[in-house]
């Protein structure tokens, strides 16, 4: 559902509490084509894909959008995350922006040891030996 709702021309970034986060670090808040990177990094972080460049944009946009994306300040990171998050719950999307697996293994799920993973391969192998199939 996230990916079909929000596109380039549906994404929208709240200016005013960017003037803010501006004001609070001391920093410039740019031009329209910074706030333009700045939507299309929310659309990324909304839909959890890379999205081309939008149309009309300048040459270069492709361009300052990876910059972005490799260097932007951590603090700029997360208020772009808060935003994202405000996004989908205006949305009534009760999911994470972003999604890890869990760290611990599934509980319950048996998984091989590495000699039994040994043994299975070894088996196939003399199998395949034995058959003679051509693949």
């Amino acid at each position: 559902m996230r990916r079909k709702l929000f596109t380039n021309t549906t994404v929208t970034l709240d200016l005013d509490a960017y003037r803010r986060f501006c004001t609070q670090q001391g920093s410039w808040t740019g031009g329209e084509h910074r706030v333009h990177i700045l939507r299309w990094y929310l659309l990324m972080l909304l839909t959890g894909e890379f999205h081309p460049t939008p149309s009309g944009a300048a040459s270069h946009f492709a361009w300052n959008c990876t910059e972005f994306r490799f260097r932007a300040p951590a603090t700029l990171r997360a208020f772009l995350h808060e935003q994202a998050q405000s996004t989908l719950t205006h949305h009534r999307i009760h999911e994470p922006v972003t999604w890890e697996p869990p760290a611990d293994p599934a509980l319950g799920v048996p998984v091989p040891d590495e000699a039994q993973v040994i043994r299975a391969n070894d088996g196939h192998h003399r199998q395949v030996a034995h058959d003679q199939t051509p693949i």
